[in-house]
């Protein structure tokens, strides 16, 4: 709706008519969506966006095994800096 309008300077009259003309286009593409087969971009955003819903995050062993040798490298760096200082 960036029709070089502002919001502040609509009537409320104004602000009701844009309000029921935006969800006639909601309601409009939904309708177009169920006649063509395809999901709405609303219903793929609020199925997106719950948290939780996805499956277990999978890691393969080598992938587990890098990022444990990572950590120990870490962890090795910080042993040898606190003996270094001491």
């Amino acid at each position: 709706m960036n029709t070089g309008m502002s919001l502040s300077n609509l009537t409320p009259a104004q602000l009701r008519n844009a309000a029921d003309l935006q969800e006639q286009i909601e309601a409009l593409k939904q309708a177009l969506s169920r006649l063509s087969g395809t999901p709405t971009a609303v219903a793929t955003v609020t199925a997106a966006a719950r948290p939780g819903k996805r499956g277990p995050k999978i890691m393969s062993p080598a992938a587990r095994a890098k990022i444990a040798a990572a950590q120990s490298a870490r962890w090795a760096k910080l042993r040898s800096a606190r003996v270094a200082s001491i």
